[in-house]
């Protein structure tokens, strides 16, 4: 399932890529990099809301703790300033000041863009 997201974010199909990414993320609770797919491709698509929503779960550790600490911190803030950026788009001040606040306490340098 995580290959099928993959092949469907790379075709920029981000709905087919999210429901991909939401099953393997369901199918398997305690990989927390499926979660953090999902987070990326939500802000791909422009769900503001959805990606908060995973990011906070990654944050608050609702993903077990041994498989959250594996997660790859500096695309995970990249994730976080990306959906910063979009939140500003948006003309969300409070929103995207948040999201970069919080890619900075998650990696120093979290304004190289990257996805996975």
């Amino acid at each position: 399932m995580a290959t099928l997201s993959s092949i469907y974010r790379s075709k920029g199909n981000y709905t087919q890529a999210i429901i991909w990414a939401d099953a393997s993320r369901k199918t398997d609770s305690t990989n927390g990099k499926y979660a953090q797919y999902l987070a990326s491709y939500y802000v791909q698509a422009g769900k503001t809301s959805e990606a908060a929503e995973v990011i906070e779960g990654i944050l608050q550790r609702k993903i077990p703790s041994g498989n959250a600490e594996h997660l790859d911190k500096r695309k995970f803030a990249a994730t976080m300033m990306q959906l910063s950026d979009l939140f500003q788009k948006q003309g969300n001040q409070s929103g995207a000041i948040y999201w970069a606040q919080m890619a900075t306490v998650t990696d120093s340098v979290p304004f190289r863009k990257t996805v996975p």
